[in-house]
């Protein structure tokens, strides 16, 4: 490194401490603002990690067993529905921690130590989005502006400030997607093959989107280590891929002792049934009323609900951002990814710098197509509302595939022009960030719900 080029570098570094200073105080003002289950499922999430902050273990779901559905007074249904307790519990496992070493057990203090714990998952995945761009491009600048992007997206700051398993779930992916662009450029060292190793232990732990996000990868890292001999490629494979595979493992088999179902679909099938009757609700999925695939994305209102809850959609998305405020974000999008793929078909060099960007962002794309296809299939066979939130896992991917034509513009033409639209974008996104916590989180007669006391 040069001497001149230090004050520039030491410049670019405190651009990063910025943005993630900031994205630690705006999450932490969201988490203090929303009400309690003012976000969707908070209350039937907390109820897991409450249970596993006063019993120390992990629930088990069902009528007669730890938690099922109770009746609970002014909340939003009535009812608490702890259904997730047959889900991966790591998000629910790392969130019950912190409320352990937390040395209160005030109600109050017990809920925003949880939050807290989603709000520093954010921003972690805005660090490992700022490394992944950063090393895929060589670009400094590029990579901040991809994390301030991020880091600016309404839903994006919502989901990290509340209960639940999103936020964990985004940072899991983000670092098996980080861990294997740093494999693939480096190679796989120790160090590499760990770091994988754990990301895969996180991701095989929380949401099942996340294990459809991060699957691409996995074979990427698998293919990556083919060469060698067959004991350098099981050495390899064991702590890639090793640690990660028995986590699952002992998790689907703790679901089979207790529920007769690796996945526990049945029991959730069930159970849903008897929410939603005690609701006075009728839950006929899509498939049933004859719905195709393809009705169900052309047909209805879910690739528009899509769109409008990955902005920015709140409460229990009965809270949308104004009409005009998506026809912009909308008419945004298409000038961005439009600039992108003109950019891939006329810059390929500046797009595509390396055999590395090339294979990462080829399996970002399979990745968001199975993402994207999990989610049709849950809400066609499952009924299951359709959320933008699901796709945060490949937030990192999504957003270089909005920034990258102009990146890649402002290699071009003159940068004065490029620099001002990126400030007015990322300025105009801020104000909406600012815009939605005054407006729809904090003006917004959200009701009040009582703390769990159980």
């Amino acid at each position: 490194m040069n001497a001149s080029d230090s004050p520039s570098i030491l410049r670019k570094h405190y651009l990063l401490a910025a943005i993630l200073s900031f994205a630690l105080l705006n999450g932490l003002l969201w988490s203090l603002i929303i009400p309690f289950d003012g976000a969707p499922d908070e209350v039937h999430k907390y109820e897991i990690v409450y249970f596993i902050w006063k019993y120390h273990r992990l629930p088990v779901f069902g009528p007669s067993a730890d938690v099922y559905i109770r009746e609970a007074p002014g909340t939003r249904d009535g009812y608490v529905y702890g259904l997730t307790a047959t889900s991966p519990c790591g998000a629910y496992l790392l969130t019950a921690l912190a409320m352990l070493l937390t040395p209160s057990d005030i109600p109050t203090v017990l809920l925003h130590t949880a939050r807290l714990t989603s709000v520093i998952c954010t921003i972690i995945t805005l660090y490992l989005a700022y490394r992944i761009v950063r090393a895929l491009w060589g670009s400094e600048i590029y990579a901040l502006g991809v994390t301030a992007l991020i880091a600016l997206i309404p839903q994006f700051t919502y989901t990290g400030a509340y209960v639940g398993e999103d936020a964990y779930q985004i940072m899991a992916v983000t670092w098996t997607i980080w861990a294997t662009a740093r494999g693939i450029q480096e190679g796989w060292t120790l160090r590499n093959r760990l770091s994988l190793g754990l990301a895969l232990v996180f991701v095989s732990v929380g949401k099942q989107n996340g294990w459809v996000a991060g699957f691409p990868f996995v074979l990427l890292a698998l293919c990556s280590t083919w060469r060698g001999s067959w004991r350098e490629r099981l050495q390899a494979w064991a702590s890639m891929f090793l640690p990660g595979c028995l986590t699952l493992g002992s998790w689907l088999a703790r679901n089979w002792l207790l529920y007769h179902d690796p996945l526990a679909l049945g029991t959730a099938r069930t159970a849903w049934q008897d929410y939603m009757t005690r609701l006075g609700l009728t839950w006929i999925p899509y498939s049933q009323r004859g719905y195709s695939l393809v009705d169900l994305v052309i047909g209805t209102r879910w690739l528009r609900t899509m769109f409008e809850s990955f902005w920015g959609r709140f409460f229990y998305m009965d809270v949308p951002m104004d009409t005009r405020i998506y026809l912009a974000l909308f008419a945004g999008c298409l000038v961005a990814a439009g600039s992108t793929v003109w950019a891939v078909l006329r810059k390929r060099d500046k797009t595509l710098p390396n055999q590395a960007t090339v294979k990462i962002l080829g399996c970002a794309e399979l990745a968001f197509v199975l993402l994207f296809a999990s989610a049709a299939a849950n809400s066609l066979y499952n009924d299951y509302q359709a959320q933008g939130r699901y796709f945060f896992p490949l937030i990192v991917p999504i957003a270089i595939s909005l920034t990258l034509g102009p990146y890649v513009l402002s290699t071009t033409y003159p940068k004065r022009v490029l620099a001002a639209v990126w400030a007015v974008a990322l300025g105009m996104l801020c104000a909406l960030n600012a815009f939605s916590l005054v407006h729809y989180i904090h003006g917004h007669p959200y009701p009040g719900i009582p703390l769990p006391n159980f």
